[in-house]
This record gives structure tokens, C-alpha cells and sequence, in this order.
């Protein structure tokens, strides 16, 4: 009996350890079934991941384009600026010069300037009469030859007349000078 206890025993155990085995299995089984679930997902996790990369790149890149393209703009409109600026400059010190030249010309006496009551003739524009104005100030220092005034046409050329803009007066006051002086013939 011995033998047969022995071998019962050990048949117990046996059937112990498979039992204890299959328990075993059945608990592999099912985390390698929610492993493989999970598994699942996190290759869709990583497959959003992905796309979301792609789209944050693409993103980045519209973005970098946007700001090149707002740079070159403020680039633009900054040299603009700086174009206007100089040229407020200019007239700022055209204006400071004729200023200058006007107080000069304010200080040292001059025959004063008379103003004349004229019968308002008609002018005639395009068809139509305009009056002219009956009271007029003529500047008795623009009246004189221009050779007399020193603005010929050396006087554009050697710097005396030093911004455009003070260039461009005397040009006007020349053509309406002698746009008068046609008139009156």
C-alpha cells in the first residue's frame, strides 16, 4: 500500500500542479487577450499621434509663411515711413527756410505794399464767366526781372534754391508770372 499511497499521492499532486496550471493559463490567456486589445488601440493612438504631427507641421509651416509674408508688409510700410518721414523733413526745412527768408525780408525796409480797389472785370473759363478778384497784393519784389532777383536759372542749379520743394514754388510763381504777363497783352 505503500506504493499505491505513494503513487495516489503523488497523482494528487499532479492533478494539484494541472489544476493550478490551467487556473494559470486561463489568467495568460486574458491578459494576452486585453494586451492584444490594447494593443489595438495604441496603434490608432499612435496613428492619431501621427496625423495630429502632420497637421501641427503643417500648421508651423503656414504659420512661418504668414509671418515672412507680415514681414515683408511691415518691411514695406517701414520704408514708406522712413521715405515720408525724410520727406517731411524736407518740407519742415523748406518751411524753416522760407520762414528765415520771410523775416528777413521783414526786417530790411521796403516800399510797402499797396493794395489796389479794381472794377471786377469777367474772366471767361471753359464757357462760363468767373469774376476775377477786385482786391489783389502784388508782391512788388516778384515783379522785377529775374536776373535783378538772382533766380535765373543758375539759381536752381547753384544751390540756392535748396529743396525741391522751394523748387517747385519758384517754378509755379514763374509760370504764373508769366501766365499774367499774357494776359495783360
Amino acid at each position: 500500500m505503500s506504493g499505491s499511497l505513494l503513487s495516489l499521492v503523488m497523482n494528487g499532486i499532479i492533478i494539484v500542479l494541472l489544476g493550478a496550471t490551467i487556473v494559470y493559463a486561463q489568467k495568460l490567456s486574458t491578459h494576452i487577450r486585453v494586451f492584444r486589445d490594447s494593443r489595438k488601440d495604441l496603434d490608432k493612438l499612435i496613428r492619431d499621434l501621427g496625423q495630429q504631427i502632420e497637421k501641427a507641421d503643417a500648421t508651423v509651416s503656414a504659420m512661418k509663411a504668414a509671418a515672412r509674408d507680415s514681414g515683408k508688409d511691415l518691411q514695406r510700410r517701414i520704408d514708406e515711413a522712413r521715405g515720408l518721414s525724410e520727406e517731411l523733413q524736407l518740407v519742415a526745412e523748406s518751411a524753416n527756410n522760407l520762414a528765415s527768408r520771410l523775416e528777413k525780408g521783414a526786417e530790411r525796409p521796403k516800399p510797402s505794399v499797396r493794395a489796389v480797389k479794381q472794377p471786377e472785370p469777367a474772366r471767361r473759363e471753359k464757357g462760363r464767366e468767373t469774376p476775377v478778384p477786385a482786391f489783389a497784393i502784388r508782391d512788388p519784389e516778384f515783379g522785377r526781372d529775374e536776373e535783378e532777383q538772382g533766380m535765373d536759372e543758375t539759381a536752381m542749379q547753384s544751390g540756392r534754391l535748396q529743396s525741391r520743394a522751394e523748387r517747385e514754388l519758384y517754378e509755379a510763381l514763374l509760370k504764373r508770372r508769366k501766365g499774367d504777363a499774357g494776359a495783360m497783352s
